[in-house]
């Protein structure tokens, strides 16, 4: 291509050839009821997904509710070098804080 008209009338060109291509019915309507059968898996799924949340929020309040209660005695066990329940303290609230992050998952593929 020697110059930018060129370019342009060949573009053009290509764009006034090209057809564009409608979808079939059937395949419209596939689609229609792919969507439907999606609507219905969701309004399926959201109870669970809010019992998922629920309990999530719950487990966190009652185990903070029993870390408050036994502070006092973790305290005392870790004052008197007993560092074997360290890395259970540390892999407990690691578990339970990328627990409660994680988005609930579907099944159903998007």
């Amino acid at each position: 291509m020697k110059d930018d008209r060129e370019l342009d009338e060949l573009l053009k060109g290509m764009a006034a050839e090209h057809q564009v291509l409608l979808p079939t019915p059937g395949l419209i309507w596939w689609r229609a009821q792919i969507l439907k059968k999606q609507r219905e898996q969701e309004r399926i799924e959201r109870p669970l997904i809010v019992m998922r949340q629920l309990t999530a929020v719950l487990c966190g309040v009652f185990f903070v509710a029993l870390l408050a209660e036994n502070f006092g005695q973790m305290q005392t066990v870790l004052r008197n070098h007993s560092w074997f329940l360290l890395p259970l303290l540390i892999l407990t609230t690691t578990v339970a804080v990328v627990s409660a992050s994680l988005p609930p998952r579907s099944r159903a593929k998007r």
